[in-house]
């Protein structure tokens, strides 16, 4: 039994999870010592703490109040067989006074005859950095949210202000109807360009905006034929319109581009006392701001909701990551050590095969739940550095029968910020598994280089190539090898042919650690 302890005490320490017996026959609480080296205490300090009076003013004192009645309500339920283990996620105060989160799971091992608890045995697993890892996504995730609602908000009052503008033009076309002086009056205070012609399209009116835009001042045009004046490339677009106009009696928009600019126009019918159309008036408003703004919005509505879902695959597969792996070895090695608990006494010897069953998984739990934190952010990164983290990768790839890769870097990259290292991690990470998977190439040349104020990473190989223009917009890796760049305000470069090989080129604006740290 001593070899069992020993070994079950390495399996837990291996794993980082606390543990807790409760004998509720005498109130006694043993945790080992992984669970107070997570609080800060000592196993004296810590057991002495929690030996009061009664088992709930010892969680009173160390459980924070909002998560106390959940897990009571939970374990009062384990403890009248309702469920069967208590699992919880919950804060204690640590020795410093800061609350850290745990996974508590916990389960009676020992009842008496009547079913009452006698023994209860918990593991207490440190979550606190996902935790906080959740919270910071869940707040950006909100932030980019109400970026996206910002920006709507400013397309609506975008398009708010269009059909304002929209209403005060149909009521300056009805005061032209009404009166040629009211029409006068009303072009000399126009901010847009604003033409008054005769059915042959000579000029009868302008106001200012009008003659600059067509190269003169108001008393050179006077009198002059306004399709005269225009590039003869509009002539017959400008001409129809205004036989538009005249045949169904009514207003004509449309729209213009020329050299990059952008006006919105109206063609609006003068009609005599009689009813007979006997003048044109043209309104031309330069929309050309209006139209980038409008564009950029939709960029940026279109990045956003791309960061949104880039977000949520990562969350999801980081979940479905602990759910398929991680959580499913820990609860088929804690199902094994429960049997094997009930088998000691009677198969001894199909009790130890199921021993080692449960260690097995408990092996292959560690080994999942260091792949999840390397995926998340690589512990290499910090403790070693980007070079030694890059010469993983590259020692990673050859392990798996990946081409030959030369890697030549700059020592001077060491002092890159963390969030620039990740980056730069995660572009090589990617350039490498795609040269792998690809590229077919027997060689593989990889360069990290300072150049001033920049960073540049080239990736080269020599293999089948491919042609850029036809790669889809939904192959994630490419794409996200650009957004990375993109987001830290750099480029990225393919060049590729068919048969010719591949070489991809990042550029990354250089952000010192200490710069990054005092920001």
């Amino acid at each position: 039994m001593a070899d069992v302890r020993e070994h079950l005490d390495l399996a837990v320490e291996g794993a980082q999870l606390g543990t807790v017996d409760w004998d509720m026959t005498t109130g006694d609480l043993i945790p080992n010592e992984q669970w107070a080296s997570m609080l800060g205490y000592t196993v004296e300090e810590l057991r002495a703490f929690l030996m009061v009076d009664d088992f709930a003013s010892a969680w009173r004192s160390i459980m924070h109040d909002e998560d106390r009645p959940r897990v009571k309500q939970l374990l009062e339920a384990h403890f009248r067989g309702e469920l069967p283990y208590l699992e919880a996620e919950c804060r204690f105060r640590a020795k410093d006074g800061r609350w850290k989160w745990f996974l508590c799971r916990g389960k009676v091992v020992r009842r008496d005859d009547a079913g009452a608890p006698l023994r209860t045995a918990g593991t207490l697993l440190d979550i606190h950095e996902r935790k906080l890892a959740q919270e910071k996504l869940r707040r950006a995730h909100e932030e980019l949210e109400a970026r996206v609602v910002e920006r709507t908000a400013e397309l609506a009052a975008m398009n708010d202000a269009l059909r304002k503008e929209n209403a005060e033009r149909r009521q300056v076309e009805a005061a032209l109807r009404e009166s040629e002086e009211t029409a006068r009056a009303l072009l000399d205070v126009a901010t847009e360009s604003a033409i008054l012609v005769e059915l042959d399209s000579t000029i009868v009116l302008l106001n200012e905006t009008a003659a600059q835009r067509l190269g003169g001042t108001v008393e050179e045009l006077l009198g002059r034929k306004c399709l005269d004046l225009l590039p003869p490339e509009l002539v017959p677009s400008r001409y129809a319109r205004g036989e538009e106009a005249y045949r169904t009696r009514g207003a004509i928009r449309f729209q213009d581009e020329k050299n990059g600019r952008y006006t919105d126009n109206n063609v609006c019918p003068v009609f005599d006392a009689d009813g007979n159309i006997v003048r044109m008036a043209i309104f031309s408003r330069d929309i050309s701001d209006m139209k980038t703004a409008e564009a950029k919005l939709r960029r940026e509505q279109q990045l956003l909701h791309q960061l949104l879902d880039f977000h949520e695959r990562e969350r999801q597969l980081v979940a479905y990551e602990i759910h398929d792996g991680l959580a499913q070895e820990l609860t088929g090695a804690i199902f094994r050590f429960q049997a094997f608990r009930e088998l000691l006494t009677r198969d001894p010897e199909e009790a130890w095969k199921t021993f080692d069953v449960g260690m097995t998984l408990l092996g292959q739990g560690i080994k999942e739940a260091r792949g999840l934190i390397t995926g998340l952010r690589p512990p290499i990164l910090d403790e070693l550095g980007i070079i030694a983290a890059i010469e993983y990768l590259v020692c990673e790839s050859t392990e798996r029968d990946g081409p030959e890769i030369e890697f030549l870097h700059d020592t001077r990259l060491e002092q890159l910020a963390p969030s620039l290292q990740t980056a730069v991690f995660r572009i090589v990470q990617e350039s490498l598994t795609n040269a792998r998977r690809h590229s077919r190439s027997d060689r593989v040349l990889l360069e990290l280089r300072q150049d001033a104020s920049l960073l540049h990473i080239d990736v080269r190989d020599w293999g089948v190539g491919f042609d850029p223009d036809e790669v889809q917009d939904q192959r994630f890796g490419l794409e996200s090898l650009r957004e990375r760049a993109r987001l830290l305000g750099g480029q990225t470069t393919i060049e590729s042919r068919p048969g010719e090989g591949t070489r991809l080129h990042v550029t990354l604006p250089i952000v010192e650690c200490s710069i990054e740290t005092e920001v």
